[in-house]
């Protein structure tokens, strides 16, 4: 069996930087993006516009999955840009998908849904998640929706008293939850799931994310931080914020 076919758009972005190399290790990977796209050892890489509906269309018909993580990059002010990509755009992108036979959209969307669900970039992504039930109720196409957390590397300045700490999804997790959505069966349809690390104190449940894509998240954003504030460098901080205090005094 031939291994699965996935295109990313919004290859440009620091999550499609992230996980594309990873993907591309296991699977044919088409990075896609408007904006120049870092070069990824033996992966096709294409600079167009998801207004480009015949070049869409081709891509559809040749690739079984598609990640779709483009975003405008104006996510307070611009709800025309908004509206442009989350809602035309990713309309568009479902509709072709779901007429070229392509088997799954995994959907980047984001907790700010949630947190901030006045904003344009997050009201226009709610938009799209409900769209996405009605393309995945309406046909055979199967849309995951990721509400992805705030995504940091391992290796961040996390700190106890640093705030969104329970909001995290490490890079290497955030990795094993596309990798989950990738390979959960076709048989799950629809469903919109939260991505963050196992944080100890975690601002979402991800019960429905374990337990419909199999995803097992590896690292503790406040374990990180515990780490980090008894290291040499976090003692070395913690007396120079004490001098800082004593002096200021």
């Amino acid at each position: 069996m031939s291994p699965l076919r996935i295109l990313i758009t919004g290859a440009a972005g620091r999550v499609g930087r992230v996980l594309s190399p990873a993907l591309a290790k296991e699977y044919p990977v088409t990075l896609l993006d408007i904006a120049p796209i870092p070069p990824v050892p033996g992966v096709q890489v294409i600079q167009a516009n998801l207004d480009d509906e015949s070049l869409i269309k081709e891509l559809c018909v040749s690739h079984d999955m598609i990640i779709h993580l483009a975003i405008s990059g104006n996510m307070v002010n611009d709800m025309d840009a908004q509206v442009a990509v989350n809602l035309h755009a990713t309309r568009k992108l479902f509709q072709i998908a779901s007429e070229t036979g392509c088997k799954r959209i995994v959907f980047g969307s984001t907790c700010m849904v949630a947190l901030e669900p006045a904003l344009p970039y997050s009201a226009s992504k709610k938009w799209a998640e409900m769209l996405a039930a009605q393309y995945a109720k309406a046909g055979d196409l199967s849309i995951l929706c990721l509400r992805l957390g705030m995504v940091l590397p391992v290796h961040w300045y996390y700190w106890p008293d640093l705030p969104h700490l329970g909001q995290v999804l490490t890079y290497p997790d955030m990795i094993a939850l596309f990798k989950a959505a990738v390979n959960t069966s076709l048989k799950v349809k629809y469903g919109v799931y939260y991505g963050i690390s196992d944080n100890a104190y975690p601002d979402f449940d991800i019960s429905n994310t374990r337990r419909d894509l199999g995803y097992h998240p590896q690292h503790d954003a406040f374990a990180l931080a515990e780490k980090a504030y008894h290291s040499p460098l976090g003692i070395l901080r913690r007396i120079k914020r004490g001098l800082l205090k004593y002096v200021s005094h």
